[in-house]
This record gives structure tokens, C-alpha cells and sequence, in this order.
């Protein structure tokens, strides 16, 4: 009799003939013997399958699982999820692979500490992208070391990849936990959505799973600034900020994500290169922020900048700004300017918000070159002075 799983290894696979033997070789022979791997086959039209079907065929463990059309990395996950047997849950894509040892020092982690999440290292590997290594090594960095609480301070500061984790099951499925099917960027969804619902983390230093970057694989297309792909972030946001709310953690985590939405606007205007997809951006950010009823009243005096700093729209003959904002003004103010050193820094353009007596405003500013230093200083005022400059300013 087969022995009960303590893991389930979730592969979804889509095209990936020439890696799928590695991914799939390192999890059949992990030190760590009861492992389901289940293999999601996502309609690819190469030999992954048929590799993929090979060891099925030999190994009792490997579970594969056929969708009808091909549906996407989030969809294959999320099937995965569905018909998961073990207690925990893990991700491997089908063009990375694990250590030997990866799967026994997750279960390890997780279960001797009590831990509700296990997390370890990355390690890279470059076929394509190579010039990310600094980002990538910053970004995959493991800052903590052993058990920790789920706190926000933690969360940004951790990576979002689900690949280098290990979940409890029940977590998952009590709370509806999926990947957002339709919408790139699924990744920082799923894994902030799984943060809401957890009270411990514990960290691994050890480099354990292998990330291959390759030429075509989900990430390499998703910074190939694809027009009218950026939007998908914010939509990733409010997704994020609907369901902080239905786990009644909003007072603990509210600042977690404002920094998060304002954050993946300003990503989502520097990778949108189209002025269609920028306004598609402005539109959806100023009508989530309205319907939230969102104030910069409501951000901490001591926030970072870009809870004042929103987004900017291109001011006609001029180039983009990288200064940007939003900041609460009187009705009736239609087109106004901000004086700094006797020169004209900002000009702002309000859209009026009819429930409410108070406007929020997309702020322009002028980028000359000889404009450079008063605008860095600008910067550098302290928020709560300079959201009264502002306002006094521009209110008059």
C-alpha cells in the first residue's frame, strides 16, 4: 500500500521539452521519499508530455493531470491546489529543479517549528537575462534566519516567488487562496494573499531551489514591456487590498498595501510604453483610489514618498517627469502652479470628485535639466511640511 504523501509537488508544464527531464528527475530522487508530484499538462504542442508520461509510467508517485485547452500558469496551479493529497503544498516550474535535500529541509522547517510557512534561498542560472544578476541577487536575497512572525516589515522584504516555499494545505484551501487566472504578475497575489492568513515564517539561508532565467520563459516576457500588460499589476493590487479585507486584518496590514498599490502603479507606468496603456493606468489607479475613498490624510506622517507620489501625466511638449503625486485640494480649482525659487516646479491638473469636497490631483513637473536640483530638493522636504507647502500653495 502506498504510503500517505507529506508533499505535493505541483509542475505545470507548457513547452519545456528540453528541461522538463531535469525538473522532474530532481524531485523523484529527493532525499525526502513520500512526494506526490503532480504534473499538469497546460496543451503545449512539443515532447514535454510524452518525457513527463515516461515516468509516470515508472514511478507510482507521479500524477498527471490533463487540461482540456492550454490555460495559463495560474490556471495550472490552481489545479494543482485542487487535487493536492498531502498536508503541504509546493511549486517547482518545469524549467527549474531542486537540491537534492530541498523537499526534506522544507518539511523539516515547517513542521519541527510549528510554522505556517517555510521559505529558503534561490540559487540563478542564466541562459538569458544575465544582466539581472544584481537586481536578482538583491531581490532573491533571504534577509531573516529561523522563526519569525508574519509582520508587513517582513513581507517586503521577502520575495514573492512561490517556487522556493512550502504552504500548508488547509491554509490554502479555507481561504480560497488561488492564483488570479487571466493576469500576469499572479505570483505577488498569491504569495501576499497566503501572508494575510499566517501568523509564523520560517527562514532557510540555504540555497535550495535552482531558478533557470531563459530566453521565452513567463518572467523574461513579462519585463519585455508587452503594451497594455503593465495594467495587470494594479488589477493584482485591488485584488490584494479586496481580499485584506475579508481576512479582518485591515488595521494591521492597511499600510502594507498602500505601499504596495502605490508601488505597482509607478512599476506599471515605467513598463507601459504606450500613452493609451498610461491612460488605462491613471484611469483604473484614480478610480480605485476613489472608490476607496483613499486620502493622503489617511498615510502616516512618516510614509515613504510615494504615498504623496502617485503618477504624472506627459505635460504637451514637454518629456515625463519622474517626480509624481496626488494630494488632497479645494473644490473648484481646475489648473494651478507651485513656485519654488521663483520658478515653476509643478503644475497640477485636478479631476473633481462628485461625492466628495475634495479633489485628487495628477501632478506635472517640469524636468528640464536646470530644474534638476530644486526639484531634488523638493524631494527631500519632510512629508508632513511638504504636504502643507503644497496644499497652503496651491489652495490659494
Amino acid at each position: 500500500m502506498q504510503p500517505s504523501p507529506k508533499i505535493s509537488v505541483i509542475i505545470p508544464v507548457y513547452n519545456v521539452e528540453q528541461y522538463i527531464d531535469k525538473c522532474i528527475n530532481s524531485i523523484i530522487n529527493q532525499t525526502l521519499p513520500d512526494i506526490e508530484i503532480i504534473v499538469i499538462d497546460d496543451r503545449g504542442n512539443d515532447g514535454s508530455m510524452r518525457i513527463a508520461q515516461n515516468y509516470a509510467n515508472q514511478y507510482s508517485n507521479i500524477k498527471i493531470i490533463r487540461h482540456d485547452k492550454n490555460s495559463g500558469l495560474s490556471a495550472a496551479r490552481n489545479t494543482g491546489i485542487a487535487n493536492a493529497a498531502a498536508p503541504f503544498i509546493m511549486f517547482c516550474d518545469s524549467d527549474d529543479w531542486y537540491a537534492p535535500d530541498m523537499c526534506e529541509k522544507m518539511l523539516n522547517a515547517i513542521e519541527n517549528n510549528n510554522a505556517d510557512l517555510a521559505i529558503c534561498g534561490i540559487e540563478m542560472h542564466y541562459e538569458a537575462d544575465k544582466k539581472m544578476k544584481k537586481s536578482d541577487d538583491r531581490y532573491y536575497k533571504i534577509c531573516f534566519s529561523g522563526l519569525q512572525p508574519a509582520d508587513p516589515k517582513i513581507f517586503v522584504k521577502t520575495s514573492v516567488s512561490p517556487c522556493n516555499k512550502i504552504y500548508r494545505t488547509d491554509i490554502i484551501r479555507k481561504n480560497n487562496i488561488t492564483f488570479p487566472v487571466g493576469l500576469n504578475y499572479e505570483d505577488e497575489y498569491f504569495c501576499n494573499a497566503y501572508y494575510f492568513y499566517i501568523n509564523t515564517i520560517y527562514f532557510i539561508k540555504d540555497k535550495l531551489y535552482n531558478y533557470r532565467r531563459r530566453a521565452g520563459s513567463i518572467l523574461n516576457q513579462t519585463f519585455a514591456c508587452v503594451p497594455g500588460k503593465s495594467i495587470n499589476i494594479i488589477k493584482i493590487a485591488i485584488l490584494l487590498n479586496d481580499t485584506l479585507k475579508k481576512s479582518n486584518k485591515w488595521d494591521d496590514y492597511k499600510y502594507f498595501i498602500y505601499g504596495k498599490f502605490f508601488s505597482f502603479v509607478d512599476y506599471a507606468l515605467r513598463y507601459e510604453k504606450t500613452d493609451a496603456g498610461k491612460q488605462n493606468i491613471y484611469d483604473l489607479a484614480i478610480k480605485f483610489i476613489r472608490d476607496e475613498n483613499w486620502l493622503p490624510s489617511d498615510f502616516p506622517e512618516r510614509s515613504p514618498r510615494n504615498f504623496i507620489f502617485l503618477c504624472t501625466r506627459e505635460l504637451q511638449g514637454r518629456s515625463k517627469s519622474h517626480l509624481k503625486g496626488i494630494i488632497k485640494c479645494s473644490e473648484n480649482v481646475w489648473q494651478k502652479k507651485l513656485m519654488f525659487l521663483n520658478i515653476v516646479i509643478w503644475q497640477t491638473i485636478y479631476e473633481s470628485h462628485r461625492h466628495n469636497n475634495y479633489l485628487f490631483g495628477f501632478i506635472h513637473i517640469y524636468p528640464d535639466l536646470w530644474l534638476f536640483i530644486p526639484c531634488i530638493l523638493i524631494s527631500f522636504i519632510p512629508l508632513r511640511g511638504l504636504r502643507r507647502h503644497i496644499c497652503g500653495k496651491i489652495c490659494k
